[in-house]
């Protein structure tokens, strides 16, 4: 449709109908969009979270037990709180989901109200029947009611039961009643089908699915006439000749097959109709694209249809599947090498496609029809898309044909590459076309000047005798050529042709052929006015001629079969990845379809939309380079074993002798061979040109860099769950055994990424960095959401990127990551129970075997095994695991012993008994002893949490202490800058000021990470202490403190009895740090 056409840009009627069209686009690329961002909780395949949010998600029939369902919600605390974590989370996407499914509705609602104007004559000048005669409403028409159907099938790739909890999820989610007034409308078209993905198909699906839609019969029928019986985009010009016809109408056939099933009836009964759209639209094939990529096979999707079935069966038998398939294959290796024979250096020129367009574009349009054969009828469908007989039917086309993804391939990338080659030589030829033509109109003007020059006699140097009359008839013709213009092209072509005549008339009949430089000057001449004819001839119409017979939306999914063979032919020949530019560009030309009539209606979702599928391209382009860096990381396994296990360092100083044996010539030689072997995979990315993928430009020095990034971030992050996943049975030597088996591995990586960078030019230490931090923080952060109410989502964290993805991986344990199993092993390692602290010598001693089992260089293991980030996200986590100890300990003292009529009862009646106040207590064990003895097990309890809150404040010690020597030695002005500015906000009056608040807010985690706060006066919380928290915590003190003796060959406290351990060091800890949360009255 041409975009200026007056019926969609000038007449209300096609501008309201064009602008319906262009939002059933829209809609498809949302509901695609929205297909990957699926939450986790609506997807049976991920049974954790399905599992965790079961009891708040309900399909339809939450609403016959609506106030049921919420009263016991409301009833029960736990799914309160949990129904309110999922709304946090998750009602944001929900809502948008629901966004688009109203939107198919409204389209719906838009669609028939256009129709039911246009048949009452709203539209004064137009009727149905005029708006289907002219051509361009007539697309517009059968284009509203294909892109229904393909919002119903595109809805459908998310099965029924997500549908139908996304809805009530959206529904008991929303707030505004009122918002959402289609909401039973929406759900009564989206309930769910029965259709499960790769499962059986469901009883009379999908025309039930499509018979809940209201469309006006006289419509549908007028569409599924229209389509059947003419060239709605006027193809056969652009396909001339008949074996290419089914080709030529694939677009039309697509939109057929949709709208058939808004008339079930005529795939049902009516044979003849089915004969003649069998036989012009499906006579060669059987499997079709429907929208985007998205195939169906039609042995499969008509099966259930007798009139239907019968024809294509009829018209489809093995014999002629044979031959189809031999045909093509015999095409496909005469049109690789015809191919490969015109992209030979220097063959394809801009005078050669000037005088052999139309073998060219002949040469395209056969390659395209090939590949469009091959890729639909060869390629595997997805589980539940195709049946025994349509197996059957590709395992006899594969076989016939003896079709390998890599013969595929090779056409494939000829193809695109000549296409590409074609249009820009077209496009140039276009643009200079003026110029080129008066240059070589002043070439024939000056030719033919000197030819009546020759014939005048001044030139004494040829043999030919004066000849006035030649002379004059030059001079003529001189004139004539001299008069002509480029805008008057048909005229003047068939005068150029005239004039290349009577030269060739004048050469014979004057036998001018005698004098070698007259005939090699009337033969330039002749070119040049062939050249004339030739640019004239030329039309933007050819640029759209091989648009439209290069088009790739059809392989828009299935291109992904040919992924192997592009990534094998890279790894062998890494200058392909140049090549492969064509056929990217190729698959640039699928975004066409859907943004045409966004673009001619000048809609907002352009932007959008072309950013959707510019970045679906874009994400499979660099899968498709991926293999670079997956083949560049190899061999960086092999230089990474070479410089860890076999190459020695060189001494400062060595014999003579031993020269040749420190030399390890062998290591070194396979050293360099194999970074030769990078460097060339470097060059063969970089020599990719910046390419513009939609609207998304890509540069190859980013995606070089991108790629080996997420190469990276890979092999990190498995590294780091590999290493750090422990045996069910603790052992103490377990933990420093792994961390010194991952700094080895790190380092290894490390210093071989550091050896190749300038290789791959690349900031490797930058990249290094970056990366291991972005792994550790996402994996604390995850960790970290199990303590929070309302957690961060991966896909929502600042952390996470879809270029260069962090993977999580399933949990082995408790724990959701790395992190955690690392943090627990520590606290497992340090246990009060089993291990005593010495403070003087930082180390932690095991209280059976008296063997040392940490001491301060832990976390240097950590360090040289996570890094810096590492260490720090440890702290961070050891931080949570605080405020939960924190949290239980008041919830111990507040709840528990606070109201437990035992403990109140004996905490009242010591008060009662330490009246007045005033001086020393008489006899204290007679009033204490009591009380302590009926709060004995809540204040055991409460040892084991003061003690594991001791416990996590030792090991934050350790690793601060780590850290801020880390940062003397590494950053010493930015460790320097951070005290000061530490000190001055302490000498603050008010440091909790409005005006200090942001700052402080900034300057922790630079403190945190520099090593310079202090966690034993960390205030984890600010809620208001329970009652009577003095009280306990005296009577907590005079429970254990006889347990404890001082032991001077220690400096310290230590346990009185061997059977009650008792470790002084993190119970003091413990105390401290807990008095620190309470208030200045019960902290004194």
């Amino acid at each position: 449709m041409d975009p200026d056409v007056s019926f969609a840009t000038a007449d209300p009627c096609g501008q309201n109908l064009l602008a319906l069209v262009s939002r059933g686009n829209a809609i498809i690329a949302e509901l695609l969009r929205l297909r990957d961002y699926l939450p986790d909780v609506f997807r049976k395949d991920k049974k954790e979270e399905w599992k965790k949010y079961a009891p708040v998600i309900f399909d339809f029939s939450y609403f016959k037990i609506a106030d049921a369902v919420e009263a016991k919600i409301e009833a029960d605390d736990n799914l309160r709180k949990l129904d309110a974590q999922f709304r946090e989370n998750y009602l944001e996407v929900v809502s948008r989901f629901y966004v688009a499914y109203e939107s198919i509705y409204k389209y719906i609602t838009d669609l028939n109200n256009f129709i039911r104007d246009l048949s009452d004559g709203v539209y004064f000048q137009h009727s149905m029947e005029n708006v289907f005669a002219d051509p361009d409403g007539k697309q517009l028409m059968c284009e509203a009611l294909y892109l229904l159907g393909a919002q119903l099938l595109t809805a459908e790739q998310i099965e029924g039961d997500s549908r139908e909890r996304l809805l009530v999820a959206h529904h008991r989610g929303s707030l505004r009643r009122s918002a959402h007034c289609h909401l039973d409308d929406v759900c009564k078209l989206l309930r769910s089908t029965g259709r499960v993905e790769g499962g059986r198909r469901p009883p009379n699906y999908p025309e039930h699915y499509f018979s809940r839609v209201p469309v006006a019969a006289e419509y549908a029928a007028l569409v599924v006439d229209q389509l059947r019986s003419g060239d709605i985009y006027c193809q056969a010009g652009t396909y001339p000749l008949p074996e290419h016809r089914a080709t030529a109408l694939a677009p039309q056939a697509a939109m057929l097959y949709v709208c058939l099933y808004f008339r079930p009836a005529v795939l049902a009964a009516e044979t003849a109709v089915m004969r003649e759209i069998v036989d012009k639209f499906f006579p060669d094939n059987w499997v079709i694209s429907v929208y985007m990529g998205s195939v169906v096979n039609l042995l499969e999707a008509w099966e259930p249809y007798k009139a239907a079935r019968t024809v294509l069966q009829a018209s489809l038998d093995t014999a002629a599947v044979r031959q189809m398939a031999s045909k093509h294959a015999a095409k496909m290796e005469e049109l690789t090498v015809e191919t490969g024979r015109w992209l030979q250096e220097g063959s394809l020129t801009p005078d050669l496609v000037l005088g052999s367009w139309h073998k060219l574009i002949a040469l395209i349009r056969q390659c395209n029809v090939t590949l469009r054969w091959v890729l639909l009828h060869t390629s595997q469908l997805p589980p539940g898309h195709e049946l025994k007989r349509g197996r059957q039917y590709r395992e006899l086309a594969v076989a016939e044909g003896k079709f390998e993804p890599d013969t595929v391939f090779r056409l494939l990338l000829h193809s695109c590459q000549l296409e590409l080659r074609c249009r820009q030589l077209l496009k140039q030829l276009l643009a200079d076309r003026e110029n080129l033509w008066r240059h070589e109109q002043e070439l024939v003007v000056s030719g033919l000047k000197q030819l009546s020059a020759v014939f005048s006699g001044s030139q004494t140097l040829t043999k030919l005798p004066k000849n006035e009359r030649l002379e004059k008839w030059f001079v003529d013709l001189c004139d004539q050529v001299s008069a002509l213009s480029l805008s008057q092209s048909p005229s003047d072509s068939r005068r150029l042709l005239q004039v290349m005549k009577a030269l060739n008339d004048v050469q014979a009949f004057h036998r001018l052929e005698s004098d070698a430089a007259v005939s090699q000057h009337l033969s330039e001449l002749r070119q040049s006015l062939r050249r004339m004819v030739l640019l004239a001839a030329l039309r933007d119409d050819m640029l759209a001629t091989l648009s439209v017979v290069t088009d790739f939306s059809y392989a828009w999914l299935l291109v992904d079969k040919l992924t192997d063979s592009m990534q094998r032919s890279i790894r062998h020949q890494p200058a392909l990845v140049a090549k492969l530019r064509a056929v990217f560009l190729k698959l640039c030309s699928a975004l066409d379809l859907p943004l045409l009539r966004i673009n001619q209606a000048r809609s907002e979702d352009l932007a959008s939309v072309s950013q959707h599928y510019s970045a679906e391209l874009v994400t499979y382009l660099r899968r498709v380079i991926q293999i670079i860096p997956q083949t560049m990381f190899g061999l960086l396994d092999q230089i990474i074993e070479i410089q860890t296990n076999e190459l020695k360092e060189t001494p400062t100083r060595l014999d003579k002798d031993k020269m040749k044996e420190h030399a390890q010539l062998d290591q070194r030689f396979e050293m360099a061979r194999l970074t030769h072997a990078v460097s060339v995979l470097t060059d063969g990315i970089l020599a990719m040109k910046t390419t513009l993928v939609g609207v998304i430009r890509l540069d190859p020095a980013q995606l070089l860099e991108d790629g080996i990034r997420k190469q990276l971030v890979q092999l990190m992050a498995e590294t780091l769950h590999n290493t750090l996943t422990f045996g069910a049975k603790h052992k103490p030597s377990e933990l420093p055994a792994r961390l010194e088996e991952l700094a080895r591995r790190m380092d290894g990586f490390r210093r071989s990424f550091e050896y190749i960078q300038d290789y791959v030019h690349l900031y490797g230490l930058r990249v290094w960095q970056e990366e291991l931090t972005r792994i550790v923080n996402l994996n604390v952060e995850q960790e970290c959401n199990s303590f929070l109410q309302i957690g961060v989502h991966e896909r929502d964290s600042v952390y996470q990127s879809r270029t260069v993805p962090v993977p999580l991986f399933p949990p082995t344990d408790k724990a959701r990551t790395f992190v955690g199993r690392l943090a627990a092993q520590l606290l497992l390692l340090t246990d009060p129970r089993s291990t005593v602290y010495i403070r003087p010598l930082m180390a932690w001693y095991c209280l059976r075997s008296h063997q040392q089992v940490a001491d301060r260089r832990l976390p240097g293991l950590l360090a040289a095994g996570l890094g810096v980030a590492g260490l720090a996200g440890v702290d961070r986590l050891l931080a949570f695991f605080a405020v939960t100890t924190l949290q239980s300990i008041m919830t111990l003292i507040g709840a528990h012993i606070g109201k437990d009529k035992t403990c109140v009862e004996a905490l009242s009646a010591l008060e009662a008994s330490l009246q007045p106040h005033g001086g020393p207590v008489g006899n204290p064990s007679k009033v204490y002893g009591p009380a302590v003895a009926r709060l004995q097990r809540p204040l055991a309890t409460l040892l084991e949490h003061v003690t594991r809150l001791g416990q996590l404040t030792l090991l934050r010690e350790s690793v601060a202490a780590h850290l801020a020597s880390a940062a003397s030695f590494d950053s010493r002005h930015l460790a320097s800058a951070l005290a000061a500015l530490n000190t001055a906000v302490l000498t603050e009056h008010d440091v909790t000021s409005d005006s200090l608040t942001p700052l402080v807010s900034d300057l922790t985690p630079y403190l945190d990470w520099a090593g310079l706060s202090d966690p034993l006066s960390r205030v984890y919380l600010m809620a208001e202490p329970p009652p009577r928290v003095a009280t306990v915590l005296l009577l907590f003190l005079l429970a254990h403190a006889p347990k404890l003796t001082y032991v001077k060959s220690l400096g310290g406290l230590s346990c009185v009895k061997a059977s009650e351990p008792l470790d002084a060091a993190p119970l003091v800890s413990g105390l401290a740090v807990l008095l620190g949360q309470l208030p200045d009255a019960d902290e004194e």
